[in-house]
């Protein structure tokens, strides 16, 4: 990258930026932080990347914990410097699912059409490629905020003429490539912001002592300001009120997940939101819940459901629905960006944690209902792709806990998120969630629960295609002769795990067999679904190419003129 030594007016915007988050208009200092990142970043200056080569530069990384403004700082510098990029592409790193769907996404925008539609994987392959190859953009800048494990996206992380900005609360970053270290804000910073924040009534005195209190935590500042900013509380008796939380903070432990100063300004914020609009916090008690990635405001209205709690009550009114979420933005305890809102990690770790267990379990069932019933029906479906996308990271989160669910409507979701990472050709994701869900489910359910063997029937799918051929044959003809067993040879599933096993059978090359299983299998296909039913012409594109593979060309012709007949009259 090379970017100029002074800061220049913005003379053009990048031909594609996506994902990144609003700007913050309070955004204060961390001036020498950005200097950092930018000398870093530049191709010429190998002090600070003394492993680097001009002609394969390494990634930087953000390093700090929770609350400290990891994410705004990234933010804030890919507007600072969006002139002299023409590629920007914003990636949430929490969940490797995410970060892989969001890497496919760029394929399209890119013009890799073929790759596109070849799936997740392929479509990851061609965009590492065209960035590494810098075509069509060789200014790029990719931002992987919040990435954990090293060793997880390492081998997606795109080299070439570009730059990749990552921020992470792990410190193992630090052995892999260089890292750019961030602490709370400076006196200064801290007072800047307040005075920001709180445009009226707060004295540079006033701003001192209330930063100092807090700990110079950007998020405690920033809850802090909402809080004066929009009850008009002056700051003596704030600090009463946060001397008084802060005590009782102390009487229940610390925790290492964060300061005491963060655990009084959240809670003082909360007491206002429950005299304000006391539904509101039982909808940011719901939001603990999910991922802290964005939720999608419709999410809420599409999972309404009549289940006699008080969330539900917020859920159904959609005027009160829309007042909630308006008080929680009012006092910085959500973000509100377009039409998602998103709770930061660590105000949902302090709701958590002020629940009993009971009420936990509660919220997380109100979650689970939530989700399963803004789902689309269809994972087969592109046109709901991208709603499934939308939810992938709240049924990854551990907070969200989907696998404990027993209810079959929520199971069935998850079934269709397996089915989805399938067709969609993200196997890898396919793999890890299924093989988690079966674990769980066995453990909840037995081995023979039919959605155990549902589940297996996507695992052997996913092991196939990531070439696993043996292991893939293996689950799935457990699973079919567990399925004949307790379903039945014409229940559907059965029916599914046949053409599976067919295609097991084809990849360890017993062609025969694999047609004369697929040839037993069309009868019954057709008998439960008729003749032009997808699943049925899939099953004749099969025995196309079981015949293709005995060498039966005249049958194979024949099979493939029923194939597309069928095909062109539904």
């Amino acid at each position: 990258m090379t970017v100029p030594d002074a800061v220049t007016p913005v003379t053009s915007v990048p031909t594609i930026w996506g994902n990144v988050p609003t700007r913050n208009k309070n955004f204060t200092g961390r001036v020498d932080i950005l200097a950092q990142l930018r000398r870093g970043a530049s191709s010429g200056i190998t002090a600070v990347l003394p492993e680097q080569r001009q002609d394969d530069p390494l990634p930087q990384a953000v390093q700090g914990y929770g609350g400290v403004g990891k994410t705004a700082i990234a933010i804030e510098y890919a507007y600072l410097h969006r002139s002299d990029y023409d590629l920007v592409w914003w990636i949430p790193a929490d969940q490797l699912p995410s970060v892989r769907s969001s890497l496919a996404a760029l394929a399209a925008r890119l013009g890799l059409e073929a790759a596109a539609m070849a799936g997740i994987d392929g479509a990851i392959t061609a965009v590492l490629d065209a960035l590494r190859r810098g075509e069509p953009f060789s200014r790029w800048l990719l931002i992987f905020d919040n990435a954990d494990q090293p060793e997880e996206i390492l081998d997606i992380i795109p080299r070439g003429p570009g730059d990749v900005l990552i921020t992470s609360r792990n410190h193992r970053w630090q052995s892999v490539i260089n890292t750019v270290p961030m602490d709370v804000f400076t006196r200064t910073e801290s007072t800047e912001f307040l005075s920001k924040r709180v445009p009226k009534g707060l004295s540079p005195d006033d701003a001192s002592g209330l930063a100092e209190k807090l700990g110079h935590l950007p998020l405690a500042l920033e809850q802090a300001g909402a809080m004066l900013a929009e009850t008009g509380m002056s700051v003596d008796e704030y600090l009463r009120l946060l001397d008084e939380h802060v005590s009782d903070a102390l009487s229940e432990g610390k925790s290492p997940d964060y300061p005491y100063s963060m655990t009084a300004a959240w809670k003082l914020s909360v007491d206002a939101l429950r005299q304000q609009l006391p539904q509101a916090q039982e909808l940011l008690r719901c939001c603990a819940f999910f991922g802290p990635e964005p939720i999608p405001r419709s999410v809420f209205h599409e999972g309404a459901q009549s289940t006699g709690t008080k969330v539900a009550d917020v859920l159904s009114d959609s005027i009160l629905l829309s007042r909630a979420i308006r008080e929680l933005g009012r006092f910085a305890l959500v973000t509100l960006d377009g039409q998602a809102l998103a709770v930061h990690r660590l105000v949902q770790a302090l709701l958590r944690d002020e629940l009993t267990e009971h009420e936990r379990a509660g919220y997380r069932r109100e979650v689970h209902f939530i989700l399963a019933a803004a789902a689309p029906k269809d994972p087969d479906d592109v046109r709901s792709w991208s709603r499934y996308r939308e939810l992938l990271p709240h049924v990854n989160s551990e907070s969200a806990q989907l696998a404990q669910s027993h209810e079959p409507a929520v199971r069935e979701f998850a079934l269709n998120m397996m089915r989805f990472l399938y067709q969609s050709g993200d196997y890898t994701s396919c793999l890890e969630l299924t093989e988690r869900f079966i674990k769980q489910w066995v453990r909840d359910s037995g081995k023979d629960s039919p959605d155990v063997l549902q589940a297996q029937r996507h695992l052997g799918n996913a092991l196939r295609l990531l070439g696993q051929y043996d292991e893939s044959r293996r689950i799935t003809e457990e699973t079919l002769t567990s399925s004949r067993a307790s379903l039945g040879e014409d229940d559907s599933l059965t029916l599914f795990l046949r053409t599976s096993f067919g295609a097991d059978l084809r990849a360890r090359g017993d062609f025969a067999g694999a047609r004369a299983l697929d040839e037993a299998t069309r009868g019954l296909l057709e008998d439960r679904y008729g003749s032009i039913n997808p699943r049925t012409l899939r099953l004749h594109a099969s025995i196309a190419l079981d015949r293709g593979l005995n060498s039966d060309y005249p049958v194979t012709t024949r099979v493939l003129r029923i194939f597309t007949k069928a095909s062109s009259s539904r």
